[in-house]
């Protein structure tokens, strides 16, 4: 069993380095519920998941909405209060 779980990131990264060398772009989304921790909790928590995307997923594009619910709206996500948020997060694509 150790043995399946040791393997399993480098297999799926063999298996996402596959993907992107036909062409493909790997893209990642992060969110964060709203909650009660302080702002710069909230960016670090979503920083971790952006670096995890990136290092364990090898996304090339990671988007972030900062405070939202799953059942939200895709186009409710993106609202003003965003923007602050998003200049202050690492490796985190807006465009």
């Amino acid at each position: 069993m150790v043995g399946v779980i040791a393997n399993y990131i480098p297999k799926y990264q063999t298996h996402i380095n596959c993907i992107k060398s036909q062409g493909y772009a790997i893209v990642g989304y992060a969110r964060k519920t709203p909650g009660p921790e302080g702002k710069q909790r909230r960016n670090n928590l979503l920083n971790r998941m952006v670096y995890c995307l990136k290092k364990r997923s090898l996304c090339d594009k990671v988007f972030v909405s900062s405070s939202c619910l799953a059942s939200d709206s895709l186009v409710s996500r993106d609202v003003n209060e965003e923007i602050n948020v998003l200049g202050e997060l690492t490796n985190v694509d807006v465009k």
